[in-house]
């Protein structure tokens, strides 16, 4: 899925070329997982990310953050 948010060949370049993100399959703590679980994870985080928090930018770039008697208010499009 193209979109504006990441370059995705550029993230999985990093993750598996440079970073080597399998290596950590091979710890106990991570042998459950695998190259094609972290697709599906990284696949529904861009889902989430395009489709719920893009379209909340531009109403809270322009409604903007606030303190107000110790208490921060976020815009309407954050709830």
């Amino acid at each position: 899925m193209a979109n504006l948010i990441l370059d995705e060949r550029d993230q999985r370049f990093l993750l598996y070329e440079m970073l080597d993100v399998e290596a950590l399959f091979d710890a106990p703590k991570f042998a459950e997982f695998s190259k094609e679980m972290l697709d599906m994870i990284l696949e529904e985080a861009r889902k989430f990310a395009v489709n719920e928090i893009f379209p909340t930018l531009k109403a809270g770039d322009r409604e903007g953050c606030r303190l107000e008697n110790g208490q921060v208010h976020v815009p309407e499009a954050f709830h």
